[in-house]
């Protein structure tokens, strides 16, 4: 359903109210963990949400084995 990241970027208290969810999307949970819903993730979610992942890049990131390191890059969309 979803890819769990290692690293923690802090601990926040940020309420969100629960709403729609999309493949690819990042949730940053209270703890400071990041989560990474895959193609078959839930279709609503509670925690905020960060960033969004392109398809093309889904893809690649669910040929990673455990352990594997990835980065995430900044890629502005233009209308």
């Amino acid at each position: 359903m979803a890819y769990q990241i290692e690293e923690e970027i802090g601990a926040h208290s940020r309420a969100t109210l629960t709403s729609a969810t999309l493949p690819g999307s990042v949730q940053y949970t209270p703890a400071g963990k990041l989560i990474i819903l895959m193609r078959d993730a839930q279709t609503t979610g509670g925690y905020p949400r960060i960033l969004q992942i392109r398809e093309s890049s889904l893809n690649k990131l669910a040929q990673l084995k455990t352990g594997d390191r990835f980065r995430f890059k900044e890629q502005a969309y233009e209308i």
